[in-house]
């Protein structure tokens, strides 16, 4: 419950205190993974066990997963958060058991029992309820703006 706590958060203190900014993504990311992996890196010797003696095809593997794989989906975050707020942003995760399951369906010829089918269902119906309301008035600059206008 505390990191999903914490993952809604940090989309919601993106958004209010990263993105305002503008930022480039890249700078953003690079600097975020930067800092998760040099902590990372400083914890590793007293919660790893036993500790690992990291050769060059695992220091290679790392950095690439950290740049092709996080990093990138890290500049994919800036960039939506920019442009769909947090809220709509975060619903992008639900779809990530959906795939996994269809993934799982498809290449190990998993079983799709009845509730993840039903879960499925439950995804998609909020994803929709996400994307399509649209709030009548927001506050701009102080005043009330009916959604669309400037």
């Amino acid at each position: 419950m505390a990191a999903a706590f914490c993952y809604a958060l940090g989309f919601i203190y993106f958004e209010r205190s990263i993105s305002p900014r503008a930022l480039p993504a890249h700078d953003v990311a690079f600097s975020h993974v930067l800092a998760g992996a040099v902590i990372m890196l400083a914890l590793t010797p007293w919660v790893a066990a036993p500790p690992p003696r990291p050769d060059p095809t695992v220091i290679t593997a790392m950095g690439v997963l950290g740049c092709a794989g996080t990093g990138l989906a890290y500049i994919w975050h800036c960039n939506l958060v920019a442009a769909w707020g947090s809220v709509r942003t975060a619903s992008v995760t639900y779809a990530m058991p959906v795939v996994g399951m269809l993934l799982g369906a498809l290449i190990l010829n998993e079983a799709v029992r009845w509730h993840q089918i039903l879960g499925t269902g439950m995804v998609i119906a909020g994803w929709s309820v996400i994307n399509t309301y649209r709030p009548h008035t927001r506050v701009a600059g102080g005043r009330a703006v009916r959604h669309g206008q400037g």
